[in-house]
């Protein structure tokens, strides 16, 4: 039986990214996460044939109340909170008839308690209040307008099968199925096939169908954000150029993958890897452009808003190509790899208004080698090439531009080789963007510039010691 605790925080700048005109770059414009994982796993062996591995877990994340952002949605001046708790207990057995065949099944249960990401707040939310007792007033509405938080109860109950066989030297196949009841969206049935084709041990060609249900998030469904002016009109609401507003009729998303995988072993240093791939999406989420609103919010009225939809279909296909290889010399290594990748697709809305999917670079090109001297001593530079990138949005016509990056990691294992107690030690250093190239990824929404700076060169040095 072993036990787990795992704790991290995150905190980065709200303001990044987003034009000068749109925001104020105030130190404390960041998003700060905590992120708490409590876990225990039993493993059983019950017979030769018979085993199973059972695993209960509870985590916790908070985006903390001093989160703040400083644009103008939020007034120049906001405050955000949202929290996540998860109580899960799985449970899983596996059961081989002889050598040839083998069955597994188990089950998930799952507990959610969720306060969606608030709206802008005009002070710090006050965790050890319920979200009912906050008394917080929109901004810009003289303390009239209660803000509504949006907190969730919900479970997921779920059953899986699966089956893998293996007929005879050169044929293979597996299927399973997965039942799922989500409290908040009834129930789901799932399938997984595939068959596997072997050729001598050099050659494996692999099919696969399978189905997945995404439920969507309670932050997209729920989450929203934007401000009040200050004014009202004629009929004495209060006036708001902007909203996100949620969407609790948000339904989740279909998704259908074939996949064909081919790998071939020239020799026991020399391997071709290739995946090609075809998914439709139904159901697809998109954020959508809406009408002015004077009902989510009493006594206000809303001039424009944008919320999560069912929006259509996306359908994407792809291909990766890998090659590999190793080479071995006295006390000396060096291992080379080269990766391409491919993708397209459709994004058909509702109304047959076609784009192409968001936030995607159709090339990109990963290479890289490893030389390691005396099994201790090692090297590894990697270059990442990523071609033009399309917007989130799809009124964003441009493209973020093409990049390439060098990354480098070295470093030595067992330090101190002839010492007793320290064995065990060693260090590495990892270099991030080497070359310190100014590039860009896909920008936010229209506060934002299309083109997003990403990180200069980082340094990362670490020593790590393992203990008996």
């Amino acid at each position: 039986m072993s036990f787990g605790l795992t704790r991290s925080f995150l905190s980065h700048p709200t303001t990044t990214g987003v034009k000068p005109e749109k925001t104020i770059f105030d130190k404390d414009a960041d998003w700060n996460t905590l992120i708490q994982t409590y876990k225990a796993e039993l493993k059983s062996s019950f017979t030769d044939n018979l085993s199973g591995n059972t695993k209960v877990s509870y985590s916790k994340y908070t985006t903390l109340p001093s989160t703040k952002f400083t644009n103008n949605f939020a007034n120049f001046n906001a405050n955000k909170f949202a929290r996540g708790k998860r109580w899960q207990l799985n449970h899983k057995l596996n059961y081989k008839t002889n050598g040839k065949h083998q069955l597994s099944g188990g089950f998930i249960l799952q507990a959610f308690n969720s306060i969606p990401k608030t709206t802008d707040l005009p002070s710090e939310y006050d965790p050890d209040k319920e979200a009912g007792e906050q008394g917080l007033f929109h901004i810009g509405t003289n303390n009239t307008l209660p803000i509504q938080f949006f907190e969730q109860d919900f479970q997921n109950y779920g059953l899986f099968v699966q089956t893998q066989s293996k007929w005879n030297e050169w044929f293979s196949s597996f299927a399973g199925v997965r039942f799922d009841y989500d409290s908040r969206f009834d129930s789901t049935f799932n399938p997984r096939v595939g068959v596997i084709f072997k050729h001598k041990d050099s050659t494996h060609l692999k099919f696969m169908y399978s189905e997945a249900f995404l439920a969507p998030s309670t932050n997209l469904a729920f989450a929203h954000f934007g401000t009040f002016k200050g004014t009202t009109d004629g009929s004495g609401r209060y006036e708001s150029d902007f909203f996100r507003l949620p969407n609790e009729n948000l339904r989740p998303e279909k998704t259908r993958t074939f996949d064909a995988n081919l790998t071939h072993k020239f020799n026991e240093n020399l391997i071709f890897r290739s995946d090609f791939y075809f998914t439709m999406v139904e159901d697809y989420i998109g954020i959508e452009s809406g009408p002015s609103n004077s009902e989510f919010i009493p006594g206000g009225i809303i001039a424009s808003t944008t919320t999560a939809k069912n929006a259509g279909r996306l359908d994407v296909v792809g291909a990766d190509v890998t090659v590999e290889q190793a080479f071995n010399w006295k006390n000396k290594k060096l291992n080379y790899w080269i990766s391409y990748s491919w993708l397209d697709g459709t994004y058909e809305k509702l109304g047959d208004e076609t784009s192409k999917p968001p936030i995607t670079a159709k090339n990109k090109v990963k290479a890289g080698f490893t030389y390691t001297y005396m099994n201790d001593y090692f090297v590894t530079p990697r270059v990442i090439w990523v071609g033009e990138t399309s917007h989130f949005a799809a009124d964003r016509k441009e493209k973020v531009s093409s990049y390439a990056l060098l990354n480098l990691n070295l470093g030595v294992r067992n330090i101190f080789e002839n010492s007793k107690h320290w064995q065990a030690m060693s260090a590495y250093l990892s270099i991030t963007n080497l070359a310190d190239v100014k590039y860009f990824n896909a920008g936010g929404g229209s506060n934002s510039f299309g083109s997003s700076p990403q990180d200069p060169r980082r340094l990362f040095f670490g020593i790590r010691k393992s203990f008996n």
